[in-house]
C-alpha cells in the first residue's frame, strides 16, 4: 500500500486511490465503509475537519485548505 503522506501529485493520488480500489476487493470486510454511500458520508466528515486537521500539521499550508 501507498503511504498517504507520500502522495505529492496527481498521478501519485491516482495511485494511491487505484491501491485503495484493490485493497478494498481483497479486504472489504475490513473496510468500515462498504458501500459508496458511506464511503462518501466519511469523506465529507474528513474534508470538514481537514482545516483542523491541517493546523495540526508541521507545515500548516491555508492555501490548500
Amino acid at each position: 500500500m501507498i503511504e498517504p503522506r507520500a502522495v505529492n501529485s496527481r498521478a501519485e493520488l491516482a495511485a494511491f486511490v487505484k491501491a485503495l480500489s484493490v485493497d478494498f476487493e481483497e479486504n472489504a470486510k475490513a473496510w468500515g465503509n462498504v458501500t459508496v454511500g458511506t464511503f462518501l458520508e466519511a469523506m465529507s466528515a474528513w474534508l470538514d475537519a481537514a482545516p483542523g486537521w491541517a493546523r495540526n500539521m508541521t507545515t500548516y499550508r491555508p492555501d490548500l485548505w
